[in-house]
């Protein structure tokens, strides 16, 4: 992101473009460090979180979707 940033500042094209942007990320970088920088940074970061299935109603029943686990041994159970 810093090199993004000093790239847009040597060709005189914004101060700080993550102030100018919307980022968007996947769970992968969602983190409390990289939240306080992006604050810092001024950017409007749009990006899912680990846990956000687990807060929302719509997902409430998503597990009867998932396939049955194997038993120990590696015997499926019967339905």
């Amino acid at each position: 992101m810093l090199e993004l940033r000093n790239a847009f500042q040597e060709l005189d094209l914004s101060d700080n473009v993550l102030a100018e942007v919307r980022l968007t990320a996947d769970a992968d970088f969602h983190s409390n460090a990289n939240l306080e920088w992006l604050e810092a940074e001024q950017c409007d970061p749009h990006m899912a979180d680990d846990r956000f299935r687990k807060r929302d109603p719509r997902f409430a029943g998503a597990d009867r979707y998932k396939p049955p686990r194997p038993a120990p041994g590696g015997v499926l159970p019967q339905a």
